[in-house]
């Protein structure tokens, strides 16, 4: 009963100040529950008249917001399918990211995004941190047609990105990957793949277990790029335990009967830089997974 009537003091404080009075930590920077709940109500009815692209980011923000509306969303989807050809690399893949951190399975629009994803045109522009939101999304949404055309055809064109590359720089080349335009013409470098992020692709392709010749091809790229990165990239442009994580990834996939994981673990195992800034954590997990990969061989 205390609880109740201190709730009910919290609801009438806050609804005196607005949609922005007092929060969590986590959700300060946003405005209350009942505001998106509003803005949900009102675009639903309008979504003919919104750009794809910004209907794509107000969904981004319920998501980063924490804000659960799947009615909303179901109807977006809805709308989506059929549209997503006119939607942007980060547009695209934003979107089936922003389904799979809202735990929303609708099969239409993942298996829709997953066929204009693999098209060659759409593909060999997919910067980083567009594959990593791709993985992302696909890995929660579970093992399919879709999902493994998907994953080889990420696989094919992943490696463009890190043999071609300068590890030491932070950006690619235009000649690699289109940069991105800004509204008053000028141009960003699209942003190189650090070894934090080659962790998450690694661990989609190996949770899934799509162990084909492409995918273990990309895995073998994937590993060289580590390796050259932990002995060359800026500091900056690395974080504490990352090639121990990815090397514990690798020894999933022996775990797994990948054929060319061994020869990459033992690569790996070889790098002074290996257990360099991990947390205990991260320590015990690798040697746990080198330990099953040696029973596995």
């Amino acid at each position: 009963e205390r609880e109740s009537k201190s709730k009910g003091r919290r609801e009438k404080r806050d609804d005196k100040r607005g949609y922005f009075g007092p929060q969590s930590d986590n959700q300060k920077l946003f405005a209350h529950d009942s505001f998106f709940m509003e803005v949900a109500a009102l675009a639903s009815q309008r979504f003919q008249k919104i750009h794809p692209i910004n209907l794509v980011y107000m969904l981004w923000t319920f998501t980063r917001a924490g804000v659960q509306a799947t009615d909303f969303f179901n109807l977006a989807a809805e709308h989506f399918c059929g549209l997503l050809p006119s939607l942007d690399r980060c547009g695209l893949c934003t979107l089936v990211w922003c389904y799979s951190r809202q735990r929303i399975r609708h099969t239409r629009l993942f298996e829709q995004a997953a066929q204009e994803l693999q098209r060659t045109i759409r593909v060999r522009s997919l910067a980083p941190r567009n594959f990593q939101n791709t993985m992302i999304a696909y890995r929660w949404y579970g093992k399919g047609q879709e999902t493994e055309a998907l994953t080889q055809k990420l696989a094919q064109w992943l490696p463009r990105l890190l043999d071609d590359h300068d590890e030491r720089k932070p950006k690619l080349r235009k000649d690699v990957m289109f940069s991105y335009t800004c509204r008053d013409g000028s141009e960003v470098p699209a942003d190189a793949f650090r070894i934090n992020g080659l962790n998450v692709i690694a661990r989609g392709f190996v949770y899934l277990d799509i162990c084909t010749p492409e995918v273990e091809d990309c895995l073998a790229s994937m590993t060289d790029y580590v390796i050259r990165s932990a002995g060359r990239s800026p500091v900056w442009m690395r974080t504490d335990g990352d090639v121990c994580i990815f090397a514990t990834i690798v020894a999933e996939a022996v775990v797994k009967g990948w054929t060319k994981a061994p020869a990459l673990l033992e690569k790996l195992e070889a790098q002074p830089s290996l257990r360099q800034g991990a947390r205990p954590r991260e320590l015990s997990q690798l040697e746990t997974a080198i330990e099953k990969a040696k029973m596995a061989v």
